[in-house]
C-alpha cells in the first residue's frame, strides 16, 4: 500500500522525495495516507464496518477522551520540564531572531503528520487486535517495544534514549486504552513533541526540526536526567512522569477495547 501510494503521487514530486524536513514530511504523508487506506480496507473486510478494535469508533471522538489526550501528553512533557529548569538542570540561552507564531504553527503541522504515521501504526488496528486477543498489557508491550526500536534510527540514540521512548509508547498505549481511541493517543503524541519544540524549544527524539527564534533552552545537567541533545524524552525525568500518568490511566481506565464493550 506504501508502494503503491508513492506511485500515485509521483506526478506531483517528479524529482523524487526532497531532502531534509521537507522530505522526512511528504513520507509520513505517504505513509499516513497508505495506512489510513489500509485500515479502511481491514475494517470492511474482517470487521464488518466496526471501527471498534481500529480506534475510530464514534466514542473515540469524544472530547473528553480527545482532552484528556491533549492534557495528559502536555502534561507529562511540561511537569519534568518545569522542574528541571526550575532546579537549574535546563538553561536559557539566546537564538536566531523570529516570530514564534509562524514556528509553533509550523511546528505543530510538521508534528501532527510524523505522529499520525506512528500511532496509526502502533495504536491503531494492531494494536486493537492484540489487545482483543491477548489482552492490554501484552498489547501495551508489544507496541512499546516496536515504538522504541523504530527510534533507534534517530540522531544520538543511545539504549538510555531508547528505554525512555519505550516509557513513552507505554504512555501512548494507555491513552490509547484508557479512551478506546487512537485520535487521543495521536493528539497525546503531537502534544509531548510540541511542548518539547515550541514551549522548551529542545530537540524531539534527538531530531531538530525548526530553528526556535529569540530563545532556546539546552541541558546543563546530567543527559540522563535531562535527555540532552535527544530532548526532554531522552532522560529518566520526563520517563518517570510518563510513567506515573500511565500508572493513573491503567488504574482509571474502562474496558473499551475489546469486541465484548463494541457500542
Amino acid at each position: 500500500m506504501v508502494f503503491v501510494s508513492g506511485i500515485a503521487l509521483k506526478p506531483v514530486f517528479p524529482a523524487g522525495v526532497p531532502p531534509g524536513l521537507e522530505g522526512r514530511i511528504l513520507v509520513a504523508l505517504i505513509i499516513t495516507f497508505a495506512l489510513t487506506v489500509a485500515h479502511v480496507i481491514v475494517v470492511a473486510l474482517l470487521e464488518r464496518t466496526d471501527w471498534t478494535l481500529s480506534g475510530f469508533h464514534a466514542r473515540a471522538w469524544h472530547p473528553g477522551a480527545l482532552a484528556l489526550g491533549i492534557a495528559a501528553g502536555a502534561g507529562g512533557v511540561a511537569l519534568p520540564g518545569a522542574l528541571l529548569y526550575w532546579s537549574g538542570q535546563l538553561s536559557v540561552v539566546s537564538s536566531t531572531p523570529g516570530e514564534w507564531l509562524p514556528f509553533a504553527l509550523g511546528t505543530l503541522g510538521v508534528f501532527a503528520a510524523l505522529a499520525a504515521v506512528e500511532e496509526l501504526a502502533f495504536r491503531g488496528y494492531l494494536f486493537g487486535l492484540l489487545a482483543d486477543r491477548w489482552g492490554g498489557g501484552i498489547a501495551v508491550g508489544v507496541t512499546s517495544v516496536a515504538f522504541a526500536l523504530l527510534h533507534a534510527f534517530n540522531p544520538g540514540a543511545t539504549a538510555l534514549s531508547l528505554l525512555c521512548v519505550g516509557a513513552a509508547g507505554l504512555f501512548l498505549g494507555a491513552v490509547r486504552l484508557a479512551t478506546g481511541s487512537v485520535v487521543a493517543a495521536w493528539l497525546a503524541h503531537v502534544a509531548i513533541n510540541w511542548v518539547q519544540a515550541v514551549v522548551f524549544r529542545l530537540p524531539v527524539s534527538g531530531l531538530e526540526l525548526r530553528a526556535a527564534p529569540g530563545f532556546r533552552l539546552e541541558g546543563t545537567g546530567p543527559d540522563w536526567l535531562t535527555g540532552g541533545r535527544w530532548g526532554l524524552e531522552g532522560g529518566l525525568a520526563t520517563a518517570g512522569v510518563l510513567l506515573v500518568i500511565s500508572f493513573l490511566l491503567f488504574r482509571v481506565r474502562p474496558a473499551v477495547t475489546g469486541r465484548a464493550h463494541r457500542r
